[in-house]
């Protein structure tokens, strides 16, 4: 078997057929992306609406370092007692209260730079049910401990939009893994 040189394979015929480097197909794939896909509008409104809400809890005195177990209450946090007791409501709207300017704040910066791509990626209906993830969570949160509003133990609150954080980041590794 007769192999040519290196240098010889090198034509430009072979260059153009030659695929671009990893840096230059990440690249490739983020303009096309923006292409296809020019305006995404869900992921910024869930941030704006998470964001919103947190500076309504401050702006009525609500610490916005670490927030009370009654606080989070008042503020709709999921809470089995009252959540099983015909107020289903708060499954969703625990998914926007946080415990503090760290929290929103990681949870919104991962949710920004995923949710634009996760919206382009499989669409805004779809980046919606992604979103809905959320719901999901607060009856895990419910089945797995009903109880979770302690003063005492921070980590037992249910509320965060982490739920969507972490949704976007799996529907992007799952959509990237497929492709």
């Amino acid at each position: 078997m007769c192999q040519q040189p290196l240098h010889e394979a090198r034509t430009p015929e072979f260059s153009a057929h030659a695929e671009p480097p990893p840096q230059q197909r990440t690249v490739n794939f983020l303009t096309e992306l923006a292409e296809y896909t020019p305006r995404v509008w869900a992921m910024p409104l869930i941030v704006g609406l998470n964001v919103l809400v947190f500076v309504a809890m401050v702006a009525t005195g609500v610490s916005p370092m670490e927030p009370g177990a009654q606080t989070m209450l008042d503020w709709a946090a999921n809470f089995g007692p009252r959540t099983l007791d015909h107020q289903q409501w708060r499954m969703l709207t625990s998914a926007f209260l946080h415990f503090g300017i760290f929290h929103i704040g990681f949870n919104m910066w991962v949710l920004w730079q995923l949710g634009g791509l996760v919206e382009r990626l499989v669409e805004t209906s779809a980046s919606w049910s992604c979103t809905s993830c959320r719901s999901g969570g607060s009856v895990a949160s419910l089945l797995w401990n009903p109880l979770v509003v302690s003063p005492e133990r921070r980590e037992r609150y249910s509320a965060c939009a982490a739920r969507c954080s972490v949704s976007s980041c799996g529907a992007a590794i799952r959509f990237l893994w497929a492709s």
